[in-house]
């Protein structure tokens, strides 16, 4: 049981020590999958997209930096374990759903309290939902239930919101619209131009730009924005960023006396928005599982 065991038998689940739950098993590292240097680089490559929530949590929840930054180590190990426990899957944002998700915040008031009750009330009911419906297998029941018309009009709606977030009058588009019009024309060209995906299978520089998915975008708006004007060169400073896990929980949770629990209008409030997140979610998971 606890001999190397790397290759998964066709068919079967992945190596590992099974807890008999749901088809879980404990995945420990050097023992049941290898260390390899190529998953190991883009994964400390590709944690500076993780890095790219702070702002958002900074300007909607009114958090400091150091909760923020906190709050992102905390989702970084979390998403860890979905390998430790069998799921050949890498997690990550539902992605199309956060335009959805600040627009819908953005109709709180900005005060920390309310919005961080809204939040916590999508969060909560999203999860388990979530839950309820993978456990006992009604997932494809419920998004059948969904029309297709409503379905569209919810992945498009998500593309239309994230649009608005940056070029709605006053947004970030006019504050850096060199910077924004030459790293996503630069993503849109990686991600769906012909000439470079055949020029990528030519060349491995191209490819490895392709297997880093949005980053390369991010770090040519960091290089583009100082160079054009648009921002300040960043300060980097060398050091180790010290977690502030109890402020976390004390401060900035439903248990801390001034957020406290939501009430029941914020999850009634949520509804909508968490059944056509979860409709966005379910299209994920049918592409991760094929």
């Amino acid at each position: 049981m606890f001999g190397p065991v790397y290759k998964r038998k066709e068919g079967e689940i992945q190596p590992g020590i099974n807890l008999h739950v749901f088809n879980l098993v404990l995945r420990l590292p050097f023992i049941h999958y290898r260390f390899e240097w190529p998953d190991y680089v883009q994964g400390l490559l590709l944690c500076a997209v993780c890095l790219g929530i702070i702002p958002v949590l900074q300007e909607y929840l009114g958090m400091p930096f150091e909760i923020a930054i906190t709050i992102v180590i905390m989702n970084g190990f979390l998403y860890t374990w979905h390998a430790h426990l069998g799921d050949p899957v890498v997690p990550g944002w539902i992605t199309p759903a956060i335009p959805l998700l600040l627009l819908w915040l953005g109709e709180f008031p900005n005060d920390t309290a309310e919005r961080m009750h809204a939040l916590i009330a999508f969060e909560f009911e999203l999860g388990l939902l979530t839950f309820l419906l993978g456990a006992t297998g009604l997932a494809k029941r419920v998004v059948d239930l969904v029309p297709d018309a409503l379905k569209s009009g919810i992945l498009i709606g998500a593309g239309i919101a994230a649009v608005r977030l940056v070029f709605n009058t006053g947004g970030n588009f006019d504050k850096y619209p060199f910077t924004i019009a030459i790293a996503v024309g630069f993503a849109f060209y990686c991600s769906f131009s012909n000439h470079f995906k055949s020029i990528m299978n030519k060349n491995k520089v191209f490819q490895i730009i392709s297997d880093l998915g949005l980053l390369p975008a991010m770090v040519l708006a960091v290089i583009i924005a100082p160079l054009v004007g648009e921002l300040p060169w960043p300060t980097i400073e060398m050091g180790f960023t010290h977690p502030h896990f109890i402020e976390v929980f004390t401060q900035w949770s439903p248990f801390a006396e001034r957020i406290g629990f939501p009430g029941m209008t914020y999850y009634i409030q949520a509804a909508p928005l968490v059944i056509a997140t979860y409709v966005v979610l379910f299209g994920e998971l049918i592409q991760a599982d094929a």
